[in-house]
C-alpha cells in the first residue's frame, strides 16, 4: 500500500523523535514490518493535517480519505510509525504523550507494536501504532489520527524544530490533494523558518496545499524567538532547499533572542549585515558565482572596501556617506560618486566569534548601488534582495 508518511521529528538536545502517518504494515509473529510495493486496491484520495503549536507541546490532527477501488472487500493493517534512534520512547516506553485513532469518527483499538527488525524495516522505527481497517467493495473510510507530543529543542540556541515528511510510496495512485495548516499559539514573536516549502500566511497561521502529487517530500520547519527591531530575509537559498521566513506575532513573551539577525530596523530604516550581502553576491548559478566579489577590511580603521565586478564601494563606521567607484564605460576612466545613505554604517559585536565585529549597512542604498533588486515589508519585519 501507499505510505503517505507525515513525519514530525522533534529534535531534543541529544535526541530526536519522528512521527509519520498510517502506513501499510504486515504482522510477523507479533511484530510488524512496513509493507513493500504499491497496493492495487486502496487509494488515499485526500488528507488534511492540522498542527497546533502550544507553549509546551504540540497537537497533530490528521484526517485521511481512503477509498477501496475494487469490487471485493479488503482488510488492511495501518501502522503509524514511531521513530527510534534515541527518541523519547524506547522499546516498551512510548514517545507520544497521547495517541488516538478513529475510523468514520468511531474510536478504534490501536496497538503499539515493535518492528521485527529496524534494519529490515528500512526506516529505523521504534514502534508502530497499528489498527485493522476493513473496506467493503467501493467503500470510503475517513481515518483520523490525533496525538500530543513535546516540542523539540535544538540545544545550540533556543530554536524549536519540526520535520514533516510526505513519503507517498504504498497507496494506489496519486493523492488528489494534501492540505497542511500550522497554527502557532505559543506566546510572543517568532521567526518561523520553512525549508523548501513556501506557505501562505495569515496572522499566526501557515497554510499549504498540494494537488495530484506523489506526496513524496520532506519539509522541515524550525522557529526561534525574535523581536520587533529584527528584520529577516523573506527567502534565502541553500545547497538544496530554499528557506522561507515568516514572522508570527502572539500576545506574550517568546524568550531571549540569540540568533544573529539578518537585519535590523532602526528609525524605520532597514540595515543588513554586510557579510550577508557578500554571501548573496557570491551565490552560484550554473556553478558560476553571480558576481566576482572581493572584500577588504582594514583592521585599524574598520573601513571596508567591497569590489563587485567593476564596481567598488567603501564603507566607514559611523558615516552616512558611501563611496562608489565605477567606470562610466570601458573607454573612460573610473568615476567616483559619494552617495548619501539613509542611515549611518555601524558595527556590532559578533555573538559567535569573540572579539570580532559585524558591519551593518543601509540595505536599500547598497543594493541599488550594485544594481540589484530590493523589497521591504517592514510591517511584517521582512526584507528581500537579489542580484
Amino acid at each position: 500500500m501507499r505510505n503517505l508518511s507525515l513525519l514530525f521529528i522533534a529534535l531534543l538536545a541529544i535526541a530526536s523523535t519522528a512521527w509519520a502517518n498510517d502506513t501499510s504494515v504486515v504482522g510477523i509473529g507479533g511484530t510488524v514490518n512496513r509493507m513493500g510495493g504499491e497496493d492495487t486496491n486502496i487509494r488515499m484520495e485526500q488528507e488534511w493535517v492540522n498542527i497546533d503549536v502550544n507553549e509546551k507541546n504540540y497537537t497533530v490532527t490528521a484526517t485521511f480519505k481512503f477509498v477501496n477501488d475494487s469490487d471485493a472487500a479488503q482488510t488492511v493493517e495501518m501502522g503509524f510509525p514511531e521513530n527510534g534512534g534515541g527518541d523519547g520512547g524506547s522499546g516498551d516506553t512510548p514517545g507520544f504523550i497521547s495517541f488516538t485513532s478513529k475510523v468514520d469518527n468511531v474510536a478504534v483499538l490501536v496497538e503499539r507494536k515493535l518492528p521485527r527488525s529496524k534494519n529490515l524495516d528500512g526506516e529505523g522505527y521504534q514502534a508502530y501504532w497499528v489498527k485493522k481497517v476493513t473496506f467493503q467493495p467501493r467503500q470510503t473510510h475517513w481515518v483520523q489520527v490525533e496525538y500530543l507530543s513535546n516540542k523539540g529543542l535544538v540545544s545550540a540556541y533556543p530554536r524549536n524544530f519540526i520535520i514533516y515528511n510526505f513519503t507517498g510510496g504504498n497507496w494506489k495512485g496519486l493523492v488528489s490533494s494534501s492540505e497542511l495548516l500550522v497554527t502557532f499559539h505559543n506566546p510572543g514573536m517568532w521567526l518561523v523558518m520553512s525549508h523548501g516549502v513556501d506557505f501562505k500566511q495569515k496572522e499566526n497561521r501557515l497554510y499549504r496545499k498540494w494537488e495530484n502529487w506523489q506526496a513524496e517530500y520532506v519539509f522541515n520547519v524550525d522557529f526561534a524567538p525574535t523581536k520587533p527591531d529584527i528584520l529577516n530575509r523573506t527567502s534565502r537559498s541553500y545547497s538544496e532547499d530554499k528557506q522561507y521566513n515568516y514572522v508570527v506575532k502572539n500576545p506574550g513573551n517568546s524568550g531571549h533572542v540569540e540568533q544573529r539577525p539578518d537585519g535590523l530596523l532602526l528609525n524605520n530604516v532597514a540595515f543588513v549585515e554586510l557579510d550577508d550581502l557578500v554571501r548573496e553576491l557570491g551565490e552560484k548559478k550554473d556553478d558560476q558565482p553571480i558576481k566576482k566579489v572581493v572584500q577588504d577590511w582594514d583592521g585599524k580603521t574598520n573601513i571596508v572596501t567591497l569590489r563587485v565586478d567593476d564596481i567598488e564601494l567603501t564603507f566607514q563606521p559611523d558615516s552616512d556617506i558611501m563611496k562608489r567607484k565605477s567606470p562610466i564605460n570601458v573607454n573612460e576612466v573610473l568615476s567616483v560618486k559619494y552617495i548619501k545613505l539613509l542611515g549611518k554604517v555601524f558595527l556590532l559585536d559578533d555573538g559567535y566569534k569573540k572579539g570580532e565585529k559585524l558591519m551593518y549597512v543601509p540595505v536599500a542604498d547598497v543594493v541599488k548601488a550594485l544594481n540589484g533588486k530590493f523589497e521591504e515589508h517592514l510591517e511584517n519585519l521582512t526584507i528581500d534582495y537579489s542580484f
